[in-house]
């Protein structure tokens, strides 16, 4: 609590938590929305998914650059500008009963979406102070977690009420209300610095990203070592409402019941991690993450009651939240502030990248084989991946560069 004190007494750092609360509502209320106009202008499944396609594209084509140019520019104009843009976006969304115009818009919604989040990530540090920023992550992601909670419960019952464009024009207000919230907020600089990256051609720059990378064992091994087990977390999660269909025969209902659990152990990562996360090595959270989530997978497939398999979705979502917490954190402690937006840009490309990778794969051998063995052996080589990697030389030595850099900013 005292940690927590500390950072809302912090200005700066409450009006951007504050203004990304509104919005974190606003989108996880437009997310079902958005799924569910489009299902209804289509009665469509593949339809739907082109809208994660359409999500995804931006960063996947655009990304590295996007990191470049959010390293030269003014990142508070960067994140006023974006959520006005994001807002606007959503509100047009009410004026077309196209889902190809709606493709375009979520396509869109993605570039803006794709300089706000390294640039927030380079905000963050310059806000916060070294030893609060495990604590400051956490805090976004207690919100962002209550948000998946009760946005699509808010959203379900807007639909009824007042149909499916209503949440697009709730979304567009809620990014214009962090968008104000944000205009207050003063974001120190380092002019010496921007000058000199303005100065520098993009070419020149996104090379620079890619030798950077390169160079820096502690943030190339994390990068390396994420990518390796997103090919297998990252489409997981689309198998989970066929093991509860076919698998567990669970109704609708329990099946609302298992993602609301699910989102607890959101929830309770993120509170877990804010109160207690700071005592840890980033890197070690990572991998007892990824272990515990990949495990806790093996384990679902042999789970026989409604209780194990609660547990097992709390567990799940505590993994995923931790090891999301502390790998956002250990990128912006290791990454120097002037290189931050463009690595912080290559690596949301390469998670994208590889994320839809995953979801064709799994798709493609849960067919094959069966959802059960899909989700029990690859659960089962994540956890040996993680405890395997704790055993490599590289991760030794990059345990022994953190603690050299923690003690180095202690004193």
């Amino acid at each position: 609590m005292r940690d927590f004190l500390k950072l809302i007494k912090n200005k700066n750092y409450l009006l951007l938590w504050l203004g990304q609360s509104v919005s974190d509502l606003g989108s996880s209320i437009n997310y079902i929305g958005l799924m569910w106009y489009v299902m209804e202008l289509t009665g469509s499944a593949i339809s739907v998914s082109g809208l994660f396609i359409a999500l995804t594209i931006p960063s996947i084509l655009l990304g590295p650059w996007v990191g470049v140019l959010v390293d030269k520019l003014d990142k508070k104009t960067i994140i006023v500008t974006t959520d006005i843009i994001r807002g606007l976006i959503s509100i047009l969304m009410v004026t077309t009963n196209s889902v190809i115009t709606i493709y375009g818009l979520v396509i869109l919604n993605g570039i803006a979406a794709l300089f706000f989040s390294p640039a927030i990530n380079v905000a963050i540090p310059r806000l916060v102070s070294s030893e609060d920023l495990i604590t400051a992550n956490s805090i976004f992601s207690t919100t962002r977690s209550i948000s998946k909670l009760i946005g699509p419960t808010i959203g379900g019952a807007l639909i009824i009420g007042f149909g499916a464009k209503s949440l697009f024009i709730i979304n567009g207000i809620s990014f214009l209300i962090s968008a104000f919230s944000e205009i207050w907020i003063i974001i120190p600089k380092n002019i010496n610095q921007e000058q000199q990256e303005r100065k520098k051609s993009l070419v020149r720059d996104l090379k620079s990203s890619w030798e950077y990378i390169n160079k820096n064992e502690i943030v190339k091994f994390v990068i390396i070592f994420f990518a390796f087990a997103m090919l297998l977390m990252g489409g997981l999660p689309i198998l989970n409402i066929v093991l509860i269909k076919e698998l567990f025969k669970f109704t609708s209902e329990q099946y609302g019941m298992m993602m609301t659990i699910n989102g607890i152990g959101f929830l309770l990562a993120s509170v877990y991690m804010a109160r207690w996360g700071k005592r840890f090595i980033e890197l070690n959270v990572i991998l007892t993450g990824i272990a515990l989530y990949g495990l806790c997978y093996t384990l679902l497939t042999f789970s026989a009651n409604i209780f194990m398999v609660s547990l097992m979705f709390l567990l799940i979502g505590f993994g995923a939240v931790i090891v999301n917490i502390a790998y956002g954190t250990y990128l912006q402690k290791v990454v120097e502030d002037k290189m931050r937006g463009r690595v912080f840009s290559v690596d949301i490309a390469i998670g994208n990248t590889v994320g839809l990778i995953s979801m064709s794969l799994v798709g493609i051998i849960s067919d094959t084989y069966g959802v059960k063995n899909t989700v029990m052996v690859m659960g089962l080589i994540l956890f040996i991946y993680a405890v395997f990697s704790s055993r490599l030389p590289i991760y030794k030595r990059c345990i022994k560069l953190l603690k050299q850099m923690n003690e180095y900013k202690t004193n």
